[in-house]
């Protein structure tokens, strides 16, 4: 008997019920966690491989997507937003300012491209917050610096098991 299930046949096409679709996309999860392992693959590339396959992080019912392009363009408009108002000088300020940008870039670049718009960003950045506790903007933070670590170490080479 096999763990996988049998798809019923109803005029000719296949058709599963949720829970069989699940328990296939369970059993196939576990298949590539073990096949990883197998080849190498570190926890810490594999808890970061699956954030980026999954869509980011989710945190308070909000996803974040993994690092673009944009987020990391931002950055360094965001640090001379920080000159400017005290808030985004703070560990909570640019957490919660880095969040908006990776969750909201076109609403933030709005506000960043215009040098006289600090205080309506650290409001905007402000507004988003309030919707976390500090232990979900302190995951939002973590997952962040580790996304970004992992891209300043490793880049693409993340999960790939190390030349003998």
């Amino acid at each position: 008997m096999s763990d996988t299930p049998t798809p019923a046949v109803t005029s000719g096409k296949p058709t599963i019920t949720q829970l069989e679709a699940n328990q296939l996309i369970f059993l196939a999860g576990v298949k590539a966690e073990q096949e990883a392992k197998a080849n190498g693959l570190a926890a810490d590339d594999a808890a970061t491989l699956l954030d980026a396959a999954g869509g980011g992080v989710t945190v308070a019912g909000i996803t974040f997507p993994p690092i673009h392009g944009a987020f990391m363009l931002m950055m360094g408009r965001v640090a001379d937003f920080a000159e400017k108002r005290g808030m985004l000088g703070t560990e909570m300020g640019n957490m919660g300012a880095l969040a908006l940008i990776l969750k909201e870039p076109k609403l933030a670049w709005d506000m960043l491209r215009n040098a006289d718009a600090a205080l309506l960003f650290e409001e905007t950045v402000t507004e988003f917050v309030m919707g976390f506790t500090l232990t979900e903007l302190l995951k939002i933070g973590d997952w962040i610096k580790r996304e970004m670590d992992r891209l300043n170490t490793k880049g693409d080479d993340a999960g790939k098991p190390l030349a003998a």
